[in-house]
């Protein structure tokens, strides 16, 4: 009686498609259909099983040569294509022109601690708050919300290839011109630039807090 052939090692298509090289299209057009359909208990659907001695054919074949390459060339078009929409992003932004509105500083003080009251009406008067935000901070928002182009420039950025690296670029420019016009105001201009992983958000203040309760 003769002895069963030692059925040979096969893979899930899942499998397959993870390693270097391969996509569901090329799995397909490479191997057709699969060798085995391995009903399993709890799945709605058998699992296609292909022999692995036929996977590494395939890879080894010069149609899949063929397709890495063409890979490697999409990849490199994809790539520069963004490059080049970040760099007239970043050219756009440089030469952006940037108007500050300029108010005595006791009357900038004064709108900036009314314009947070009012964009925060389930917090306490400013002030009040020992672990608040600096007047300096709060004049600073103030101007770069209410006294320039910010939101409107966030707002041109959106959607657009490079958004977080021209949220970036717009943030240096609009505070180097608060900086500017307001002298007395640099340093915290300079603090809020420097904070971390600046992230793209919507126009408005940040309304994330830290563990005291303060609006970072």
């Amino acid at each position: 009686m003769p002895e069963p052939e030692n059925p040979k090692p096969k893979i899930t298509k899942t499998a397959v498609v993870k390693r270097p090289g391969w996509t569901a299209t090329l799995v397909t057009r490479l191997l057709g259909g699969p060798d085995e359909r391995l009903v399993v208990r709890g799945y709605s659907y058998p699992l296609a099983l292909y022999v692995t001695e036929r996977v590494e054919q395939a890879e080894a074949s010069p149609e899949f040569s063929a397709e890495q390459e063409g890979q490697a060339k999409r990849k490199a078009a994809s790539v520069k294509a963004v490059a080049t929409k970040v760099e007239k992003l970043l050219a756009s932004i440089n030469e952006m022109d940037v108007k500050v509105v300029c108010k005595p500083m006791a009357q900038l003080r004064d709108d900036a601690i009314r314009n947070y009251n009012r964009a925060h009406p389930h917090d306490p008067p400013y002030g009040t708050n020992p672990y608040g935000y600096s007047i300096e901070h709060v004049m600073v928002n103030y101007i770069r919300h209410t006294l320039t182009d910010y939101d409107y420039e966030l707002e041109k950025t959106a959607g657009k290839t490079g958004k977080q690296i021209g949220y970036n670029a717009i943030s240096k420019v609009i505070f180097a011109a608060i900086a500017e016009a307001y002298p007395d105001l640099a340093e915290e201009c300079a603090r809020q630039l420097a904070r971390p992983q600046r992230e793209a958000r919507p126009p408005g203040e940040d309304v994330r807090r830290d563990r005291r309760g303060r609006r970072r």
